[in-house]
């Protein structure tokens, strides 16, 4: 279950991964279990440290998860702007449902 996650564990496989093969997709899921770890300020600066480029603004789970990073630091704004990119690049209607989801909730 996700409460039984072993979050730190997690991060350090991560940690370990991003060090030897450092890619987009290994530096979003970092992010994903520093947030659990350490709080949405730390993922959002882990985030930050991945190298900007047409890939990352074209990568759908770059803009949810900053979105959701958002969402954790009570920032509205961005995490709206964030998911409705997401929502903007996603080709799969199931997650563009389950973004469009979370953005009602968070405009709710």
């Amino acid at each position: 279950s996700f409460e039984r996650t072993n979050w730190p564990q997690i991060l350090t496989y991560y940690n370990w991964l991003y060090r030897i093969a450092p890619s987009l997709f290994t530096g979003i899921n970092r992010a994903v279990a520093i947030m659990q770890v350490n709080g949405p300020k730390a993922a959002l600066e882990a985030l930050r440290t991945i190298p900007a480029n047409n890939k990352t603004d074209q990568f759908y789970l770059y803009h949810a998860v900053l979105g959701e990073i958002y969402i954790r630091l009570g920032d509205c704004a961005n995490a709206r702007l964030s998911l409705e990119k997401a929502i903007q690049i996603t080709r799969s209607a199931a997650e563009k449902r389950i973004l469009r989801k979370r953005l009602g909730a968070l405009l709710n």
